[in-house]
């Protein structure tokens, strides 16, 4: 059996041919974890078995505020479009940390939730 996928990016920038002319901004990020979450949403949904939570490590990058707001939103919706029960992220940049639900605080040996 074989799958397609075709990708369409749409944006002020986009132009015909997929994703180029997103250089900036980290636009090429949003689009590279957008394909990586569709796969998994399709993986999960033709499988055999449910998965419950969604791993993310790192895949955040060099975002700004705005992007930084877009990928949290993209990672919500994933999670609905999905049926994920959760999605748990590891981000370095605050403009993406601060946007969870809660935050696993790891420092010193000790790990502690904030919200």
């Amino acid at each position: 059996m074989k799958e397609v996928f075709d990708l369409q990016v749409i944006g002020p920038r986009a132009r015909a041919g997929g994703g180029r002319g997103l250089a900036q901004r980290g636009e090429k990020t949003i689009v590279s974890e957008a394909i990586s979450l569709a796969l998994a949403i399709y993986t999960g949904k033709h499988s055999e078995h449910r998965y419950e939570t969604l791993f993310r490590d790192e895949t955040a990058g060099a975002l700004d505020p705005d992007n930084a707001h877009k990928y949290v939103q993209m990672l919500r919706k994933a999670r609905e479009v999905g049926s994920f029960g959760q999605v748990i992220f590891i981000a370095q940049q605050p403009d993406v940390w601060q946007q969870a639900d809660a935050v696993l605080w790891c420092q010193d040996g000790r790990v502690e939730v904030r919200k």
